[in-house]
């Protein structure tokens, strides 16, 4: 093994910036040379334009995943808020550690280079900004250990004024490994791209407290500046290539480390819908897969998140194929599957799992036709532990079963008499019906009843209502958190009802949601 290069006395930088009405904010950072086998250097400084360059070469996915895991539990542990992980940010850290596991030589800062400078390169609008670096022939965890026993770098990780960050990792071809962590302070919570508060900078700006909101070791979702239609509330977009690849970018918003995942079809979309309570109990994410075999992306997270042990699957094999059971054990999973004869028994199935059995409340809705109202309530029943069965149209098809489970719990149906006609809602025995005058005004409803038991919006997702977009947001109810639904032409009345709540962050679900 080549022997370790080592940085023997300290270095330190230190950048000034001018200040909002014309003060000046100081930056210092301490680098030193810790142990064998590494060098580290951390930076700090400010200034910057947004234009992020292009990664030069695949990142180090698990490296990444290490340290940001390592990085948010070194924070949480101090009481301090995760970083928000933005994708230009990502693109940043990755373009330096790509350009020095190419070069292969000494360790270095970017604002050496003024193509790769960090400080300009970072989406603007930030008040104060650090880089750390590190060359060693292990992977992340080590990182986040030889960084937490530097001075320097520690400081940069604890910062409590920093609340954004980026990853990149890439290894020489000689083995060895670069990575890069970049950070940002965006001020009281006004991610990259959104609209940032005039304000004189202090020395300790407070991190207003946030969702854990992590980018997935698949795809990193997007941060996109908040456009003229959206509220004034930090944005960011997950957005997938396909429904199949939004459900796995989603996947860190809801664990970063999980040790079971729940997949439903997403061909056959009306198993998802009482997926997503189940799946927030086990602490899982909620995949779409081809109904024939397993879908590439949903492979490839796997792949990227040995954490996972175990898969349940939810729908009968006309949904999920046994072929589908055969990929997945194929990858040394243990799989369950919950189904029934067909999406009423399903539905039936997973509410009397024990993770929701003990649940005396149970949201109803639509199992035919569109599954607006479905989406709606998903986040909302996650995050409150309560199942969500599914209606027939008509009051002849409700079944002893349905009746039965439902007649045992407080029964609240979401959607007008449109969605679930009276005669429907006489047989199963309604205590409360959330509607408004359309799926939009519905939601808003749902909202409503959320906050009333409860249920946090310091994060709230919004996705598109239209009919064609609603797979993104069905996976998105395993996150636990309220959905709104818009119009694809503009936020219409989500933008009050997000700012009147306060709320923190809004997550923008898929294609089709007007953010970008």
């Amino acid at each position: 093994m080549p022997a370790p290069t080592m940085t023997p006395t300290p270095v330190t930088q230190v950048v000034q910036r001018p200040g909002t009405l014309g003060t000046r904010r100081r930056f210092r950072t301490t680098t030193r040379g810790l142990v064998a086998l590494a060098v580290l250097l951390a930076g700090a400084s400010g200034a910057g334009v947004a234009v992020a360059p292009a990664a030069q070469a695949a990142p180090d996915q698990q490296v990444i995943t290490d340290m940001q895991a390592g990085h948010d539990h070194e924070r949480a542990s101090r009481g301090l808020d995760p970083l928000h992980r933005d994708s230009r940010m990502d693109a940043v850290a990755q373009a330096w550690a790509d350009k020095l596991a190419a070069d292969s030589s000494s360790l270095r800062h970017s604002d050496v280079d003024p193509a790769y400078d960090y400080r300009t390169h970072i989406p603007g609008g930030w008040r104060g900004a650090a880089e750390n670096a590190a060359q060693h022939w292990a992977g992340g965890g080590d990182l986040v250990w030889m960084w937490m026993n530097s001075s320097g770098h520690r400081a940069n990780m604890l910062n409590p004024a920093f609340d954004a960050a980026g990853y990149g990792a890439a290894r020489g071809s000689d083995g060895r490994l670069w990575a890069i962590v970049v950070f940002g302070d965006y001020y009281n919570g006004a991610w990259p791209g959104s609209s940032i508060p005039t304000a004189t900078p202090t020395a300790s700006p407070t991190s207003t407290p946030t969702a854990r909101l992590t980018g997935s070791p698949t795809a990193s979702p997007t941060s996109t500046p908040t456009g003229t239609s959206a509220p004034a509330v930090p944005t960011r977009a997950v957005i997938g290539d396909d429904r199949y690849a939004t459900s796995t970018a989603l996947a860190a918003t809801v664990n970063p480390s999980p040790t079971a995942v729940v997949i439903a079809s997403g061909e056959r979309l009306v198993d998802s819908i009482p997926a997503a309570p189940l799946a927030r109990k086990l602490g899982a994410p909620l995949l779409l897969t081809r109904s024939a075999a397993l879908s590439s992306s949903v492979a490839d997270y796997l792949a990227a998140t040995p954490s996972v042990t175990k898969a349940v699957v939810v729908g009968g094999e006309t949904s999920v194929t046994p072929q589908v059971v055969s990929d997945l054990l194929a990858r040394g999973l243990t799989v369950e599957r919950v189904g029934g004869v067909d999406r009423y028994a399903t539905a039936l199935a997973v509410a009397a799992r024990p993770e929701l059995s003990g649940s005396t409340s149970a949201y109803a809705a639509r199992g035919t036709g569109t599954f607006a109202d479905s989406v709606a309530v998903g986040g909302t029943a996650a995050a409150l532990g309560v199942p969500v069965l599914l209606l027939p149209p008509r009051q002849a098809d409700v079944s002893t079963a349905l009746a039965a489970a439902l007649g045992s719990r407080r029964v609240v149906v979401v959607g007008g008499t449109e969605s679930v006609s009276a005669d429907v809602a006489a047989a199963i025995g309604v205590d409360e019906r959330l509607a408004g005058a359309d799926r939009y005004a519905t939601a808003t409803a749902v909202a409503d009843h959320a906050v009333t038991h409860g249920v946090g919006v310091g994060r709230v997702l919004v996705a598109s209502g239209d009919d064609a977009r609603l797979a993104d947001a069905l996976v998105a109810g395993a996150a636990g958190s309220v959905t709104l639904l818009v119009r694809p032409t503009g936020w219409g009345s989500a933008t009050s009802w997000l700012t009147g709540h306060g709320v923190r962050e809004v997550v923008a679900v898929g294609g089709g949601t007007p953010v970008r």
